[in-house]
Order: structure tokens, then sequence, then C-alpha cells
């Protein structure tokens, strides 16, 4: 027996290797296999030597990191921070210490990446950082010269001359790992613990590029002044996870603020272009800054916000207003609620410091931009020093411009950095993008009656260019689901209860086919949603790109998108067709060949008015258009005897009425 028990320990008996074999052998990660043990000790010491001499033989291109030549401490340091339990209290300079001798346990300090590593792994990611400051100024006016005619090829030459012309890239050390957080730039415990408690293994793209300047304002960047404030202007594709970029290091330092001002007032102010969007950002950052003691309100209309400057100098007290005050840390608003309560009381929102436009593009659009340059504009004259940010997934060079215009006017002025997460202005890659030709209405309506029918995968969100039509569509097909009650609508002109309720309805899986407008187009976080369908083209490429956006989210695949179009829509179609092109490559050549190019006059008109033949109908004239535009497959001569019964009923009514008010005048009367 004895002999039986020493041959089964036996296996499990590991001789203690060398400290420089266990710091020189690679790590793999956690979701990789390993392959199975060999079955004698020889085979083992082999296996050892080859790990050991393996990351030695790479080429520094194959190399990841390029960390060769120091891989044992770094992959070390790594996973410890990685696996060690976070503490819960914010003594954050006795852990860095900690941490520091550790290192210097393992064999020394990790050296920093090279220029080289760096500008490899920003490539890799394909992240890349512009400085912008400068663009805004004009250049000086010189006197007018005679003007001699050139020929082609020298105006040829040289405006392919200035278009070469870029400017340099800068190399910004990405985050490869959240446990950087805590090392590199003491991240608060409890907003670190909070992020793996929500389920956050690694950083995405945009959050590598966008945490360390954010983390660390004051970076020593080649072409940027030192010790100058810098300011970003991101652009990242569709839920790529921007949000918790930007939340992050405001709560990080709102709490490095806290152990010195205890007085509560709102700091930070985050604005977003819809109520859906404002609710979402409030949820997702109360999740990050649980048990921080940090607060997270959302602006609503007869509230009064109150910064923490004002509260420590009593404003509350001295206010006369009856209305309800927030002191909360972090006010997340629409821009026209905040406008208004800013106008009513401005010395209530004073020494503010961050400023975050989710987005932006939007907010700086001509729908929301004197709201939103109103709101920007009153907290810089009450705050001078107000570090400011954009988020978006499409930004155009109108907007980039008025961004860095209103950016410059901080004091001290900011170094301004431009951040391009993949490529600019274009879909996510991983979701299936296609273009259905309809010819009329009633084909989209047969089209969608038959995805229904053959491969319905939901939820699904259909979009509509305006809230008539996006009724119209769900009157319709009410019933077409076996199912029933598993189709809503969400407008604008719905309450905000209804708008609510559908909305978690929606999240719940009761409903599975929502129809909306572009108020759901932007920003919102739907994790499960398997289909988009565009039974209205968008007014833009920008609208299309962020319909698009709400599958898809977070790198999932199988996302699909399906745009009906038909013969009054062919003049509008090349754009679309040009980013599938550009994204999944799922448009043939020959249809972007056919396709007209549409005007820039053509462009701005279809973002303001829509589509003409979809537009709301308001006069006798264009009935017949309404007619031929119509969402439904009832007759004519069915829909007059509905209209005629609605009359009878409505007639009766106020028949009734006057004849129930002609009695009580007439008692009145005679009691009199």
């Amino acid at each position: 027996m004895t002999d039986v028990f020493r041959l089964l320990t036996r296996s499990t008996t590991l001789k203690k290797r060398p400290l420089e074999s266990v710091i020189s052998a690679p790590v793999l990660p956690s979701t990789t296999k390993q392959a199975n043990p060999a079955p004698n000790k020889k085979r083992k010491k082999s296996t050892t030597e080859n790990a050991a001499t393996s990351t030695a033989a790479l080429p520094r291109e194959i190399d990841f990191f390029g960390m060769s030549a120091h891989a044992g401490t770094a992959i070390a340091a790594t996973n410890k921070s990685a696996h060690e339990e976070p503490a819960l209290d914010d003594s954050d300079a006795e852990s860095q210490s900690s941490d520091e001798e550790d290192g210097e346990a393992q064999g020394g300090a990790v050296l920093p990446p090279t220029p080289e590593e760096i500008k490899s792994t920003l490539r890799q990611h394909k992240l890349k950082f512009t400085f912008l400051n400068g663009l805004e100024t004009p250049a000086v006016a010189e006197p007018p010269k005679k003007k001699k005619k050139k020929s082609s090829k020298i105006a040829e030459a040289e405006k392919a001359k200035k278009k070469k012309e870029k400017r340099p890239e800068l190399l910004v050390p990405p985050l490869t790992d959240f446990a950087d957080l805590r090392t590199k730039y003491k991240l608060s415990k409890r907003v670190y613990a909070n992020i793996l408690a929500q389920g956050y293994l690694t950083p995405t793209e945009v959050q590598m590029g966008a945490l360390p300047v954010f983390m660390n304002r004051e970076l020593e960047l080649e072409g940027v002044e030192k010790d100058s404030p810098i300011d970003l202007i991101t652009c990242a594709p569709t839920g790529s996870g921007k949000t918790l970029a930007y939340i992050v290091p405001v709560l990080n330092q709102l709490l490095a603020q806290k152990t010195t001002d205890k007085t509560k007032g709102v700091r930070a102010v985050i604005l977003a272009p819809t109520k859906e969007l404002v609710g979402q950002i409030v949820y997702e950052t109360k999740k990050l800054a649980k048990g921080t003691g940090l607060k997270v309100s959302q602006m609503k209309k007869g509230s009064q916000p109150m910064s923490a400057t004002a509260a420590a100098a009593g404003a509350s007290s001295d206010s006369t207003s009856t209305e309800p005050v927030i002191k909360s840390d972090i006010l997340v608003s629409t821009p026209l609620v905040l406008l208004h309560a800013l106008e009513s009381a401005p010395t209530l929102m004073t020494g503010i410091q961050h400023l975050v436009l989710d987005e932006a593009d939007v907010l700086l659009d001509e729908l929301f931009r004197t709201q939103t340059l109103g709101v920007w504009r009153q907290l810089r004259s009450t705050s001078p020093s107000l570090r400011a940010s954009l988020w978006s997934a499409t930004i155009s060079s109108s907007t980039e411009q008025l961004a860095i215009t209103e950016l410059s006017l901080t004091a001290p002025p900011p170094s301004i950095l431009r951040l391009i997460v993949g490529i600019k202005d274009t879909s996510l890659p991983t979701i299936k993008q296609t273009l259905t030709y309809t010819a009329t209405e009633p084909g989209k309506l047969l089209a969608l009656r038959q995805l229904f029918t053959s491969s319905l995968r939901p939820p699904i969100l259909i979009f509509l260019q305006n809230i008539q039509r996006a009724q119209a569509l769900y009157n319709e097909i009410l019933y077409d689901l076996p199912t029933p009650g598993r189709i809503a609508v969400l407008h604008a002109e719905l309450t905000d209860a209804q708008r609510e309720d559908t909305m978690r309805r929606f999240r719940l899986g009761e409903i599975w086919v929502l129809i909306t407008t572009d108020l759901l187009a932007r920003g919102i976080d739907f994790h499960g949603v398997q289909m988009v369908v565009n039974y209205d083209i968008p007014t833009s490429v920008a609208a299309y790109i962020h319909r698009v956006g709400r599958t898809g989210r977070a790198g999932r695949q199988g996302g699909e998108a399906m745009t009906y179009y038909t013969k009054e829509d062919i003049g509008y179609v090349k754009g679309i067709a040009t980013v599938i092109e550009k994204g999944t490559g799922g448009v043939q050549k020959w249809l972007l060949d056919v396709l007209p190019k549409t005007g820039k006059r053509e462009k701005q008109r279809l973002k303001k008015r829509g589509v003409e033949a979809r537009k709301v109908v308001k006069k006798e004239e264009d009935e017949k258009m309404d007619k031929k535009n119509r969402i439904s497959t009832k007759s004519g001569w069915q829909r007059k005897v509905e209209e005629r019964k609605r009359a009878a009923v409505e007639a009766s009514k106020r028949r009734k009425k006057g004849e129930e008010e002609g009695d009580e005048s007439g008692g009145e009367g005679g009691e009199e």
C-alpha cells in the first residue's frame, strides 16, 4: 500500500526550479489551453529549457510589446497585480510603495517602453493621436498680388502637396491592462474594484488610448507644451466603451479632491442629446461610483444645480427660489434643461472642473448647437479653468473646427489632442450590412413581413423618418407576430413614463420588435439587439453609422443591419453604400458605379427635412403624394368606411355632450 500511495503522490510533487527559469518562462493567457504535461522528468526539463529560450529567440517585430529584454519582470508584476484582491480603503500611497518594493524584490523596476514599441502597439490597435493646436487660427493676410495663371498640372501638384502635409503622430503609451490604473495612475481602490466587479477584463481600443491621457493630463509629449493641460476629442466606433473611458478618470480626480474638500456640490457636468441616453449614463456611472461616496444625479425640469464652490460660499441660504437644489458631485443632463437652470440662477454653477460632451457631433449640430454652446460658455465664464472633452463615433471637420475654437478659449489654453480609433466615420466590420431595393412603399411592407416569417431574430430595432410614420407602421404590423404584445413604438410624443416603461420591457425581452425614430439611434446600449432595420433611409451617413451601431455592441458577433430603399431614395444611397463597402465590403462594385453622387445642397436638404416624399403632409394638394407613400395595405374604400364611422361616433359624442349641457342650464334656470 505504501508503494501505491508513493506512486500516486509522486506526480503531484514538483521540484523547485531556480528563479531565473521561472522569470524567463512565458505566461500563457488564461483563455488558452496548455498542452498535456510530459510523462517523464527529461521531457519536463527540455520543455523548460525551450520555454526559457523562446522569448530570447523571438525577433523584435513578433515580440508583442518588445519585452524580450525584461519580459519576466513585466509579466510577473502584471500577473501579481491582476490576481491580487483589491482593498477597499483609499490608502493609495501605501499600496504604491508596496508594489514598488515587490518590483525591486523581483529584479528591479520595469523599463518604460521604447518609442518603437509604442508606435507598433498603437498601429496594431489602430490608435492615432494628433496635436490640433493652431488649426483654428487663420493665416495672416498678405497684400494682394497679381495672380498668374497656373497650368492644371501645377495646380494639381500643389493640391496633392497640401494633402500630403499632415501633422506628426503623437506617441502616447497605451493602457494594456486595467491593473496599470492602480500601479501607474494611482486609481482609487474602490473604483478599480467596481471595474472588476462589472466584468471588465481587458481595456478596449478607445480605453487603451484615452485613459492614459485623462488619468495623467500633464503628459510630456513631443510638440506639446510642458505643464499644459490636455483636452481630448475622441472619435471611436459605437459600442467601443467610450462611457467608461471618460467616467473613470472623472471619478478618480473627484475622489482625490474629496479628501481635502468635504463640501457637496456639482463639480462635473456631462451633456447628452436625449433623456434615454442621460438615464443610461447615470446608471453606468452609479455602478462605477458604488461605495465611493460620490453622488450622480440626472437633471430634471424644476431643479437647480449647485457647485461645490457655491455650496461652500453658502449660496443655498441666499437663494430665494423654492426649486429643489441638486448637490450631487456629477450632473448628467440634456443641454436645454441645464441652460434654463443656468439662466435663472447663474451664480450657483461656479468652479465646475469637468465638462463632457457625449455624442458631441449632435450637440454641436444646428439642432443643439445654441443650447450646448450656451451651457459651455456659461460654465466657462464662472469656471475659467474648465477642462472639456468631446466623444462621438462620427465627428465632421466643421464640428471639429468649432470644438477647437471653443476649447482654445479656456484659460490657460490647453493642448488639444485628437484620438481616432480605427478608420474615421465607418461602421463596425463585425456587422453584416445589406441594401435591399423595394421600389415602392408597399414593397417595404412586404419585405418586412417576409422577414418576420422567414428569418426573425429578436430583439429587432426598426427606424423610421418621423413620428407619424413610426406610429403608422406600428398600427399596421401590430398583430403580425404570433405572440401578441411583442411589438411596441417609442418616440418623443410619448410621456416620460411611457418611454421608460417601453425601454424597460425591451431590455427585459418582453418586447421583440421596437419601432422608433432617431431618438434611439445614438448612445443607447442594448447588449442583445440582433437586427437593425432601416425602414426609411437615414438622413445622413453619420445617422446610418449610429443606427447600425445599436447591434454588435462591445465586439459582439452576429449582428445584422438591413436598409430598404425605394425609387425616391436612389439619389441618397451612394454615401451609405460607400460606408458598407469600407466596413464589410458587402456592396457590389457595379452598384457603386451606378448610384448617382449626392451634391452638398441635397445632403443638407436631406439632413434637415428628410426625404420630401415622406414628410408630414399638411396641405390638401399633397394628398396624392400622401396616399402614394402611406404605410398601409387597406384600400381607399375601406379607409372611407372607417373614416365615416369615426366621424359618426365623434358627432354623436358632441351631440350628447351638448344635450347634457343644455339640460343642466335649463334645470338651473327653473330653480332660479
